[in-house]
């Protein structure tokens, strides 16, 4: 038996990745070293975990992930797989259906099936046993299923803010609203739609004018940066309703959920760029080091427009921080939020 992987949260939602019976597929942000690479998603780490099957079940692995694997809601190291469970690395979660190999091919004709640049074949470990073995039979490497969305994919949640400037000011709310779990990226406007190089793009409320020269525009999600094959900065941007609080609340609610979230954060605000269309904007800095010793950079920016909050996240290195920045200054410039809700 073989195992269907449906992402249904974060950048890649609505991706699908077979894996038949004898592979082992890992996932993780590092593009060099995790088979099915999600470089969008910072909160997992290089190799985040990895999802095997054999002749006795499939099975979902850690591999020493900085911020855990969860399957259904509770952290695990190993644990097999069911129909219908769920599993979480980072801010993506994938469905699991567990399906027979024959099955799985049948779902997959060539004309619909793409291996991703990512993905290579898993080599099979060395065993130190003198007798001759039999030469297995070869093994074809994961394989993504594409499939156009007949709908946006659903968000995972709320993405953390901070604070900043307001138009006016408001004093600190009573008690913050209960945390809310991080956004999903939003896709642009059109299912499997690029920018094109330079031109103009949106992505949900948020609109940009052309990508500086060394980003790309990524669909789903927002930008990358190119020629920093290591830890390329990125920018996520998404789009949340607030429910009812304020700005304000809403920002104290993520800081504790960024507490809660990561390993000795440190948070500190910073001011905010204007952004067009904003009634009132509040930025932050977060800081942490991750398990290998690099201190990352998530640069928050929130920007309200009616019920609306647009949140922009620039993830960077923090010795790469000033050099982002300043590449980025003439989108962020030019950036604008209105809300999409009527």
């Amino acid at each position: 038996m073989g195992v269907l992987l449906e992402i249904n949260a974060g950048p890649f939602a609505g991706k699908k990745v077979a894996v038949v019976t004898g592979q082992t597929v890992t996932f993780g942000r590092a593009a060099g070293r995790a088979q099915f690479a999600l470089p969008h998603d910072t909160f997992m780490s290089g190799v985040h975990f990895a999802v095997e099957c054999s002749t006795s079940g499939c099975r979902v692995q850690d591999r020493k992930s900085s911020n855990g694997t969860f399957l259904n809601g509770a952290r695990i190291q190993d644990a097999m797989l069911a129909n219908g469970d769920e599993i979480k690395g980072g801010q993506t979660i994938l469905a699991v259906k567990i399906v027979a190999d024959a099955k799985l091919a049948s779902l997959m004709p060539v004309q619909e099936v793409a291996v991703p640049p990512a993905v290579q074949q898993r080599a099979p470990a060395a065993e130190p046993s003198p007798a001759a073995k039999p030469t297995p039979p070869a093994i074809s490497p994961p394989v993504e299923l594409r499939e156009e969305p007949s709908a946006p994919p659903a968000k995972a949640g709320a993405q953390p803010p901070l604070p900043g400037r307001t138009a006016a000011q408001p004093p600190m709310p009573a008690p913050p609203r209960p945390s809310v779990a991080p956004a999903a990226p939003v896709g642009l406007q059109k299912s499997g739609e690029r920018a094109a190089r330079g031109a103009a793009f949106s992505v949900m409320g948020w609109s940009f004018p052309a990508a500086p020269a060394e980003w790309q525009v990524q669909e789903g999600f927002g930008l990358q940066q190119s020629g920093h094959e290591e830890f390329p900065g990125s920018v996520a941007a998404s789009e949340e309703l607030l429910g009812g609080i304020t700005l304000q609340q809403f920002v104290e609610s993520q800081i504790s959920m960024l507490r809660g979230y990561l390993r000795d954060p440190k948070i500190e605000p910073t001011m905010p760029p204007r952004v067009g269309g904003a009634e009132e904007s509040m930025a932050m800095d977060v800081r942490h080091s991750t398990k290998d010793g690099r201190e990352l950079v998530y640069r928050r920016i929130y920007a309200r427009s009616g019920p609306s909050v647009g949140v922009l996240t620039v993830t960077a290195l923090a010795a790469n921080l000033p050099q982002v920045l300043q590449s980025l200054q003439p989108l962020l410039d030019g950036a604008a939020f209105h809300s999409t809700v009527n």
